[in-house]
């Protein structure tokens, strides 16, 4: 049995041009699939790398830095939706409400608020430093954007005031 007949067709089955062409649809069609399946390299390497995420509530009455800090522990996990996000509370501070105001003249000055207080959340989670968005749950984090600050016990509206990538 001859490999290509007198018609020019392998093994007299398939025109070798038709299955040339055959074949490069068929590695054309795996190339593009592969390229819209498959993650990039540098997005899964670097999926991974610890942050910090500090946000700051502005303001907050005594009776609500009295209920944060009985209720906001370290190790508490956030929340988003009905389930747990992969972060966690490091740490929870209380420090002075600071405001600009004027002086009568029209000078600015700052105020210490004597009841008020801002309270700083330090948050640990993992995300990708290249991404074009990183989240908490379904949360973009932005310094200087707002932030529902969510636990199993606790809900409040803050400020992120800045998300340092570890690695």
């Amino acid at each position: 049995m001859k490999l290509v007949n007198e018609r020019g067709k392998l093994f007299g089955i398939i025109n070798l041009v038709d299955l040339v062409l055959l074949l490069v649809i068929i590695l054309g069609g795996l190339a593009v699939g592969y390229k819209m399946l498959s993650k990039p390299i540098q997005q899964i390497v670097n999926a991974n790398v610890p942050v910090t995420v500090t946000v700051r509530v502005r303001g907050a009455m005594p009776y609500l830095v009295s209920e944060m800090t009985e209720n906001i522990k370290a190790g508490d996990r956030l929340v988003s939706g009905n389930s747990f996000d992969n972060a966690e509370v490091v740490s929870l501070e209380a420090v002075p409400y600071v405001y600009s105001s004027t002086t009568p003249a029209g000078m600015p000055i700052d105020i210490t608020d004597p009841s008020k207080k801002d309270v700083i959340i330090t948050i640990k989670s993992v995300g990708d430093p290249n991404a074009a968005i990183f989240k908490i749950g379904s949360q973009e984090v932005r310094t200087g954007s707002g932030f529902t600050f969510k636990t199993n016990r606790f809900e409040i509206g803050s400020i992120v005031q800045s998300v340092k990538f570890d690695g």
